[in-house]
């Protein structure tokens, strides 16, 4: 005996698999390793005034629109370095899916 779909549940799948169904909003998190070096001169010396360097978090949040074959979408992100400094960008972009 072999296991029958039902013809609505096939025309569903195929559906979703055509459409590339997402969510248009989405949170971003992760990780950023950064290094950071402070130079200056003394006299004819070149010194190293601060040496800094870490990981990380990043989180922001994101969203995207499909039409048809064209995509706009939008992206949000906070950089939290050693909780003393905050580095906040927006990210704007257009695509085309072929």
């Amino acid at each position: 005996m072999t296991a029958r779909r039902s013809p609505r549940l096939v025309r569903t799948q195929k559906r979703l698999e055509r459409e590339r169904v997402h969510y248009p909003v989405f949170p971003l998190a992760g990780l950023a390793k950064w290094d950071a070096d402070v130079r200056g001169n003394l006299g004819d010396e070149s010194v190293v005034l601060r040496d800094n360097d870490g990981v990380d978090p990043v989180y922001g949040l994101g969203a995207q629109v499909n039409l048809d074959s064209f995509l706009i979408r939008a992206e949000y992100e906070r950089y939290d370095f050693d909780n003393d400094y905050k580095l906040d960008a927006f990210t704007a972009s257009v695509g085309w899916r072929f």
